[in-house]
């Protein structure tokens, strides 16, 4: 669905790249203060990014952001996330953001003033 690009992360913004030329489709800023370690995982139709403790939901087709969560009191530190496709061939519903969502791993580590 989505292979005629890449999806990077850097400095609190998700970028797509065409995969062909390395031109740029659209680039996103984060709800997020700027900078910041910034990492993007594609599970289904959403891609997911997280910088400076939070995770965002984004549309991979056009960098609109369908939601972000702050992850109260778990600090800003460097937040990894993993997920899972649907198997092959199952139908895509309208419930995709909140089953990914529930399928994303969340392991934020303590920010600086916490410690």
């Amino acid at each position: 669905m989505f292979k005629d690009r890449i999806f990077i992360g850097i400095g609190g913004r998700v970028l797509a790249l065409r995969i062909i030329d390395g031109q740029e489709i659209w680039r996103q800023r984060l709800a997020t203060m700027a900078g910041g370690v910034t990492s993007v995982v594609l599970i289904g139709d959403r891609l997911y990014a997280t910088c400076s403790g939070e995770l965002t939901c984004l549309d991979p087709m056009t960098g609109h952001i369908h939601w972000s969560n702050g992850l109260s009191g778990l600090g800003t530190g460097f937040l990894s996330i993993a997920g899972a496709d649907s198997a092959p061939g199952a139908a895509q519903t309208s419930n995709d953001a909140a089953s990914a969502a529930a399928m994303v791993a969340i392991m934020a580590a303590t920010s600086a003033s916490s410690t």
